[in-house]
């Protein structure tokens, strides 16, 4: 399974199904279920008790393309929820599943892999934060 970090709160947002759309420079030809890491890098938007440094749950990537192609199709509210400025790309996303208990682990730049011990605990999560 794949898996990529993403700075709070916006993981949070993937996880809980509020945010639909992550915003790139660069396009995925990725699909399917993808575990979401909390990155630990604490910024302004950041809130008190959201994990760090943790996988939170998992979503399904079920496409990508330029962000001019769908930008006048989303709500303002997801909008503010990414940076759809030309040039970029936005993967869309489905399914969220939220983890009752983060899956603390170091994340990396990118899409990477997770190991198969991991993958088992990630296929036991389920549930709602």
């Amino acid at each position: 399974m794949k898996a990529i970090s993403i700075h709070q709160p916006w993981a949070n947002y993937v996880v809980l199904g509020i945010k639909q759309c992550e915003t790139r420079s660069w396009p995925t030809k990725i699909r399917g279920r993808v575990a979401i890491h909390a990155a630990k890098i604490k910024n302004s938007e950041y809130e008190e008790g959201m994990a760090l440094g943790a996988i939170i749950g998992t979503v399904e990537i079920t496409d990508c393309c330029p962000v001019e192609i769908l930008r006048n199709s989303l709500s303002k509210d997801e909008i503010k929820r990414g940076d759809f400025s030309d040039g970029r790309y936005a993967w869309k996303l489905k399914h969220p599943v939220c983890f009752e208990k983060p899956i603390l682990l170091r994340g990396y730049q990118g899409f990477w892999n997770l190991d198969d011990n991991l993958v088992k605990q990630i296929e036991k999560q389920s549930g709602a934060c």
